[in-house]
């Protein structure tokens, strides 16, 4: 211990303890801790997670011959087949595994997307190569009406000479499927004046989004045309493409197979 004018401070390996001469006024005060050379403070927060970079890119063309353009989003106002540029330096990769899905990642619950289309791709080019997909067998005929749009990602995993993926999967592409933007028109007479997806309206002689009204499997339009959803019913103005129960397909004769498809009920 020692003594000074003020009080007695007494040390002890726990804590200090500081009298000022009223035993009211006694304060415990931790001692700091002292780290050695090669100790380091203990992490108060998560540590961030290791980000793999992936060795394959993928592109999707845009506009085409002079005009040109590689990019990584891009926007059709119709079903139609979609160029895309593809390459790794992938170790051991032999090809690739395309797909196209409705989300870009895993969503609640660790739910996978949906896979709307798949396929493969034979050789690796270290320095690119280009493949199209179609969209028109998977995507409504028509776009929803404005301002509503689908969304759609194009990712590209590459695999060995087993088939087996073998690296992470490209940054995914972004294809936007919406109406076109409506021409600038001082009037119109007839729907030729207006654009595609557009009709003329008599009363205000002003173009319009075209729209589909849904009667059983017949999707009837403003403009007066009729699609035919046979196999399938219409529901929220559009075809259905799969099934999941005989409602939903042009019944009788068309019934809900296993696999999700109307097919024809033989006798």
């Amino acid at each position: 211990m020692k003594h000074t004018k003020t009080g007695t401070i007494t040390v002890t390996a726990s804590a200090v303890y500081e009298c000022t001469g009223s035993a009211s006024a006694a304060v415990a005060v931790s001692p700091p801790v002292r780290l050695g050379p090669t100790q380091r403070q203990p992490s108060l927060g998560r540590q961030p997670s290791l980000r793999v970079i992936p060795k394959t890119t993928l592109e999707a063309r845009q506009f085409s011959k002079e005009f040109e353009q590689w990019v990584t989003a891009l926007t059709i106002n119709s079903p139609e087949s979609l160029t895309f540029r593809w390459a790794t330096t992938q170790a051991g990769a032999t090809g690739a595994t395309w797909r196209v899905s409705d989300a870009p990642s895993p969503r609640r619950m660790g739910e996978a997307p949906k896979v709307l289309a798949q396929g493969t791709l034979k050789d690796a080019p270290p320095k690119g190569a280009v493949f199209q997909i179609n969209f028109a067998p998977f995507i409504p005929k028509w776009p929803p009406v404005s301002p509503g749009f689908y969304n759609y990602w194009v990712s590209l995993t590459p695999i060995g000479s087993t088939g087996e993926p073998i690296g992470p999967a490209s940054p995914a592409v972004k294809v936007t499927y919406l109406a076109p933007a409506a021409p600038v028109q001082f009037g119109c007479f007839s729907n030729a004046d207006c654009g595609v997806g557009y009709v003329c309206n008599q009363n205000t002689t002003q173009c319009g989004p075209l729209s589909y009204v849904c009667d059983g499997h017949i999707l009837r339009g403003s403009d007066g045309s009729q699609v035919d959803c046979t196999p399938y019913i219409c529901q929220a103005s559009q075809c259905l493409q799969t099934c999941t129960s005989v409602d939903q397909c042009v019944f009788p004769p068309y019934v809900c197979d296993g696999r999700g498809l109307c097919v024809w009920q033989s006798k």
